[in-house]
């Protein structure tokens, strides 16, 4: 599939998000992290998080993905290679499937690549 000349709206969003942390002097994970939902809030749907362990997902998916060290050995290889660059980003994603319609409850998977620079997105329903 192309999609050449069509901007997802989540590589726009994301790419803000890269650009303010790093203009606070943090990763976009921190930042990340930092605005994940907590115990008690509600969505916009008006969903309570009754039971909300985002945080927890996050620091185990962090931990069992090896991101500090990549991340790191990334900033190394950045900073000793002028042309060619690595990057890497773990990105939490909200979807309401269903908006609480049962019959609208349902997932799948895209994985898009971009032509023009190898970017990969990956989103699922899971």
């Amino acid at each position: 599939m192309r999609t050449m000349g069509m901007i997802q709206a989540a590589i726009i969003v994301e790419d803000a998000i890269e650009g303010a942390a790093h203009g606070v002097g943090l990763i976009g994970e921190e930042v990340r992290a930092r605005n994940l939902y907590r115990q008690g809030q509600a969505t916009p749907y008006g969903e309570p998080l009754d039971s909300c362990y985002m945080k927890e997902v996050w620091d185990y998916a962090m931990e069992k993905s090896g991101f500090a060290a990549r991340e790191k050995n990334v900033s190394e290889f950045n900073a000793q290679n002028r042309w060619r660059k690595r990057g890497i980003s773990l990105i939490p994603v909200k979807y309401g499937s269903g908006f609480n319609l049962t019959m609208l409850e349902q997932g799948g998977a895209l994985i898009e690549v971009y032509e023009q620079d190898g970017s990969i997105l990956v989103r699922h329903g899971g």
